[in-house]
């Protein structure tokens, strides 16, 4: 047989082809030559199964592009499978009548997605600040007790107002019983240190730190 050529500019994606036929619709039969000028695949078919004795049933409108060939000849059967290569149709012969139908498009389905977040959700958030220390209650006290050590009672005092503590100097021990009290940390160590052998000094530029120095 000669060679079957056939060009094909296509409107829409190629996809499998679908050709179902019986042996009554004599798709061995043969054709040709004939040529095709620019034609839809189905006039093509058309005069391909000129003299046949199989009918054409086209179902629908189609959009499968068109064929341009010179001189094709060959059987149907291998003339409808390359059609069917070509073109996004489905090709079904049976009882001497071929049934040409457009293959089914998908389905396009538009999945609903959470509303767009606002720009105020999606504007950058400032950095969490970290909490402030807490003012200095308005009535401190430090209670101290015979036999305390004088740095450890200093060292809860200064951390309970959220001050850090320097000692220099050797540890001193409680006597007997004392209760300091003023309006404030500051004051309540500056009596503390008045009747002891403490001095120092409070520090709050770079920190707040009480600086101790034992005599």
């Amino acid at each position: 047989m000669r060679n079957l050529i056939i060009y094909l500019f296509l409107a829409a994606a190629i996809q499998v082809p679908q050709v179902v036929y019986a042996e009554e619709c004599q798709l061995g039969a043969h054709f040709g030559p004939v040529s095709f000028d620019n034609e839809r695949p189905v006039a093509a078919l058309r005069k391909i199964l000129k003299g046949t004795g199989i009918s054409l049933v086209e179902t629908g409108e189609f959009d499968a592009g068109t064929i341009s060939a010179r001189n094709v000849s060959g059987t149907v059967g291998e003339a409808v499978r390359r059609l069917a290569e070509g073109t996004n149709l489905n090709y079904t012969c049976n009882n001497g009548v071929m049934r040409v139908s457009q293959k089914p498009h998908p389905v396009n389905v538009a999945l609903h997605s959470p509303a767009a977040p606002t720009a105020a959700e999606t504007a950058p958030q400032p950095p969490a600040k970290l909490p402030l220390p807490q003012p200095t209650p308005a009535h401190a006290s430090i209670k101290i007790s015979a036999g305390d050590s004088i740095r450890a009672r200093l060292t809860q005092f200064a951390k309970e107002n959220q001050y850090r503590i320097s000692w220099s100097g050797d540890d001193l021990f409680a006597k007997k019983d004392a209760d300091f009290t003023g309006d404030n940390f500051e004051d309540v160590i500056n009596k503390l240190f008045i009747a002891t052998k403490i001095t120092g000094y409070i520090t709050k530029d770079e920190g707040r730190m009480l600086n101790v120095f034992v005599q």
